[in-house]
């Protein structure tokens, strides 16, 4: 194997998309990390690593619990080893049985034994506390910290009239499951609410409250004055759908779970019943406060960026200088 001063990511086929999913954001934020520490970087879904099965590599992330199989791969060919499950998978498998008992049961099968014999690694990262609370078996694996996405906001817009926004793809199942709150709200509202993402073409006859817009460029998704509702109940994580608006200062109302892992800012409000929804969005209609971007950072109830770049410059700096130092160690 020959060794190299570069860096692989194995993601999720989603996470290569080019689409603003949380999982592709993700990625993205990660590369941008890796590179400002010089390293040259790949991505590879697991599907794609015979591509580099005669490589050897300084640093190997693996993302999302769902390739955790890859775990043992990966440590025979890096040097640092960081694990990046992203949110709870038992969270997210049991919000998601009681609407696909089978998937998932299976899917808690395979998830837990794959994390299970997950290897030893130099450094693990959760999205949120309480995601890497669900996982506290992890901390005999690897120093464990929380790492929250760092956005590069898009640009936003002002427009004299306010219109309900709720954006998410919609081959993603918990984003389909918030389609019947989102259509009563709009019914009690007596307003359309715009659903902003790809994948909703079954759906569209089923909501007559509901304004299927299909895919928007992310420049005239935000709104200044538009209100984003988050009301899912299942998953686990951050919500970029809650995160993205709040940091541009965009009023939001959303579920508690869908604030999780988020400061309680002045611009978000969170509901649980649908006359909770409709209260909070009238409350916004009715104020003239116009709310700040705020720095993407700040919006975070925990966030360890500064001990995690910390731990990879301390590790870059101590690191062998050539594959031959690396192959007598």
């Amino acid at each position: 194997m020959k060794n190299r001063d570069t860096a692989l990511i194995i993601c999720t086929p989603v996470a290569k998309n080019g689409l603003s999913s949380g999982a592709s954001l993700r990625t993205q934020f990660l590369l941008e990390m890796l590179e400002e520490h010089n390293l040259e970087v790949k991505i590879l879904s697991t599907a794609e690593l015979d591509k580099v099965k005669n490589e050897k590599f300084r640093v190997i992330l693996i993302t999302s619990y769902a390739n955790a199989f890859r775990g043992n791969w990966a440590k025979k060919r890096s040097e640092f080893l960081w694990f990046d499950p992203y949110d709870s998978w038992t969270a997210h498998r049991y919000s998601m049985v009681p609407h696909t008992f089978w998937r998932n049961f299976w899917g808690f099968l395979w998830d837990f034994f794959w994390t299970a014999v997950f290897p030893k690694c130099d450094l693990i990262t959760f999205i949120s506390a309480k995601d890497a609370k669900k996982h506290r078996f992890f901390s005999n694996k690897g120093k464990t910290l929380i790492l929250p996405i760092r956005f590069t906001l898009p640009s936003i817009k002002s427009h004299s009239k306010s219109s309900l926004v709720f954006m998410g793809d919609g081959t993603y199942l918990p984003n389909v499951l918030c389609l019947p709150k989102l259509n009563q709200i709009a019914e009690q509202l007596k307003m359309q609410i715009k659903v902003i993402g790809r994948g909703y073409d079954h759906q569209i006859s089923r909501f007559s409250n509901l304004e299927f817009m299909g895919y928007v460029n992310s420049s005239d998704i935000f709104q200044k004055n538009d209100i984003h509702i988050s009301p899912s109940d299942v998953g686990s994580g951050i919500k970029t759908k809650t995160a993205l608006p709040l940091a541009l200062g965009i009023k939001v109302v959303t579920s508690r779970i869908s604030a999780n892992g988020l400061k309680n800012c002045e611009n978000m409000k969170v509901a649980e019943s649908i006359d909770d929804y409709c209260k909070a969005i009238r409350d916004f209609s009715l104020s003239d406060n116009d709310y700040e971007n705020k720095d993407t950072q700040d919006i975070y109830k925990v966030n360890n960026l500064p001990e995690v770049k910390k731990i990879l410059e301390n590790w870059l700096a101590e690191r062998p200088n050539s594959p031959e130092e690396v192959e007598s160690k």
